[in-house]
């Protein structure tokens, strides 16, 4: 399984998580991170941070940053996780590919309309010059 390091931008600065954690994947490791920001917050908010300000900026095992997790995602309004940008990602990925093959189909039928015109104006052509 990955290792992903979750990383803590706050207005001082950046808390680096020298362990990390491990997850099946990356979108895993967001959840993980969306799970976490309610009881880190209230922690914050009793010692006077503002946990709005802060991000966690999950990095892979060669600590590349991955994905950012900005509180506010969660602490707005307290909800469910929407879906993850990589699970956003695929729905607009497949979308686009919907779209893609709908206008080769569009592009597939223009051209063959076009093709029928030309018959019909050269079919038009010999009959005129008859």
């Amino acid at each position: 399984m990955p290792l992903y390091h979750f990383h803590l931008r706050t207005e001082s600065g950046l808390d680096r998580d020298e362990d990390g954690l491990t997850f099946d994947d990356l979108d895993a490791a967001y959840l993980e991170a969306y799970a976490t920001i309610p009881a880190l917050a209230e922690e914050m908010l009793r010692t006077g941070r503002d946990p709005l300000a802060c991000t966690f900026v999950i990095s892979d095992a060669a600590d590349r940053p991955a994905l950012e997790v900005p509180f506010r995602e969660r602490v707005r309004d307290g909800a469910r996780p929407r879906k993850s940008p990589a699970q956003r990602a695929s729905c607009q990925t497949e979308r686009a590919v919907h779209l893609r093959d709908a206008l080769r189909e569009q592009h597939a039928e223009l051209r063959a309309n076009l093709e029928r015109m030309r018959d019909l104006v050269a079919d038009a052509a010999r009959a005129c010059r008859r």
